[in-house]
Parts: C-alpha cells; structure tokens; sequence
C-alpha cells in the first residue's frame, strides 16, 4: 500500500472524464458548476482491492478453499519463508539488494525469530 490508490467522488470522476472531450477552457471551467465543496474531497482509501472490492483476507480465503491450502500449511509456509529469509539475510544472499537506511541495513518484514 505505498501507492495508495486515490479515488475521487462521482460528481468529479464524471467531469474528469468529460473534460478530455471538452475544448475550451470556458467549456472545461463550466464542467465545475454544479459541484459542491463535499464532491471535491477524495473517497478515503479502503483495504479492499480498487477493482473488486474485496478484501486481501476474503481473497486468500477464496483461492485457499479453491486449491485446498489448510490453514495448517499455509501457517508452516509463512514460518518457513520467515526462517529461510532470515537465514539468507544472515549469510549475506541480499547484500547487494538492502540499502541502508538511517544507519541500518535490517529489513523489518522479516520474523526469523518465529
């Protein structure tokens, strides 16, 4: 979610959309007429995919059922992608890949320690 997506209300999307078609900038002002001060407040972002609307845990819970993935194996897959990054990490197989940051190199993602 570094790039959230920003999604603007109706009333503003409609006009957005009708300003490419529109020539003058007398015309492309007057799109605006009509909005009021609410409509220009951008939707605020959800956890939920832009798209579909669903949300990440719905989704994992989906496709999960789908190829038949027990929570059971999925948790062991999650510790076992945890050890094996912190083990690389350790023997130096992203050296080149981390920068430092503010005086460190510790990728904070990672629960070796699990």
């Amino acid at each position: 979610m570094s790039d959230v997506p920003i999604k603007w209300q109706k009333p503003v999307r409609e006009r957005m959309l009708a300003m490419r078609k529109t020539k003058g900038l007398s015309k492309q002002l007057g799109l605006l007429k009509g909005l009021k001060l609410k409509d220009l407040a951008p939707e605020a972002p959800s956890i939920s995919n832009f798209i579909t609307g669903e949300v990440m845990g719905h989704s994992s819970d989906r496709l999960a059922d789908k190829f038949g993935v027990t929570r059971q194996e999925s948790d062991e897959f999650a510790l076992r992608s945890h050890h094996n990054a912190a083990k690389a990490h350790a023997d130096g197989l992203y050296d080149d890949e981390v920068l430092t940051y503010s005086g460190s190199r510790t990728e904070t993602g990672v629960r070796g320690e699990s």
